[in-house]
């Protein structure tokens, strides 16, 4: 049975309710484990109780030598309806898309990353477990096309699957702009699933998009940012500079330029005399960027009205047996 999905918050948790009861909630904050930088993977209970809409868009390929399929970690996905996965725009390529729920470190795995440098760039490497329900169906089961929604300025696509994705979405109609204090949840690295805590936001209530520092990296683009204190959904990941700036907020009280952020990672005007490049660098290197949901839910109510309802009917169905149509 399906149901209205909605979100609630215990400390910096994240419930999902999908039949009509809330679970118990998981307790446990997880800790920052590389000191500045504030990443840490889920466990299975965790990652099963916080964040039931988030998967993770892979790509599948198939093996030219062997003809067996298999599939690669691209990006984060939001499911937001039965079918439907809102991911980041330019994560939408000319391939066949599998999303998946359970990549999710064992528990006894949690803590097996690694992080390394490549340049100025941050890199994390997994040498764990993804729990046992995995991976070698990823490659059997039917894929969804390129997207059936795109916004390019938003930077924001819709991927529909042609098959039923497991029960937990987040219904649109139901965020939030508050940027004071947020929780960023995605799959960096291709990792398992992963939460950034202690993050603030920057940005006004009438821009699509907003900057903000929670700590993400090449695969979190399309992860779920949240209020902390209220735990309703704000926004949604785009790009990301790999860099912690949580520490510079507490002790200045405001946040580092995305200029002398980016200085520190190498951009300069020496090192780019020409404006376009040093421009490029700064917004490569500078803060996140992220894309409020409530704009993404504004511009597929305006642009697709079809698809908006078809969301919606889901959405706002009570504990009943009402299938999308």
């Amino acid at each position: 049975m399906m149901s209205r999905t909605h979100f609630s918050i215990l400390a910096v948790v994240l419930l999902v309710d999908t039949g009509c009861s809330q679970r118990d909630p998981a307790i446990a904050r997880p800790e920052a484990i590389f000191g500045a930088l504030d990443i840490s993977l889920l466990n299975e209970m965790a990652a099963r109780q916080v964040a039931p809409a988030l998967g993770s868009l892979m790509v599948k390929f198939t093996d030219p030598g062997t003809s067996v399929p298999f599939a690669l970690p691209q990006c984060t996905g939001i499911q937001i309806g039965r079918r439907q996965v809102l991911t980041a725009g330019h994560c939408d390529r000319p391939k066949d898309y599998v999303f998946s729920k359970n990549r999710i470190a064992r528990p006894e795995d949690s803590g097996k990353i690694e992080i390394s440098t490549i340049g100025p760039d941050l890199r994390l490497t997994f040498s764990g477990e993804l729990i046992a329900s995995e991976i070698g169906d990823e490659g059997q089961v039917p894929t969804a096309s390129p997207a059936i929604f795109k916004d390019t300025e938003l930077d924001v696509a819709i991927i529909e699957f042609p098959y039923d994705l497991p029960p937990g979405w987040l219904d649109l109609r139901g965020t939030v702009d508050d940027l004071s204090s947020l929780v960023h949840f995605g799959y960096p690295n291709g990792l398992p699933l992963a939460i950034s805590t202690g993050c603030h936001g920057l940005g006004t209530s009438s821009e699509a998009h907003f900057r903000h520092d929670c700590d993400s990296m090449t695969g979190s683009s399309g992860g779920l940012i949240i209020d902390a204190r209220s735990g309703r959904p704000v926004g949604m990941q785009l790009a990301a500079p790999g860099f912690n700036l949580s520490d510079f907020y507490l002790q200045n009280k405001h946040f580092e330029s995305p200029e002398d952020f980016a200085a520190r990672r190498g951009c300069s005007h020496t090192a780019f005399p020409n404006a376009n490049d040093y421009a490029g660098c700064v917004q490569t290197r500078g803060l996140n960027a992220a894309v409020r949901l409530s704009s993404v839910a504004a511009a597929v109510a305006q642009q697709n009205p079809d698809l908006w309802a078809r969301l919606t009917v889901v959405q706002s169905s009570e504990c009943n047996d009402r299938a999308m149509p």
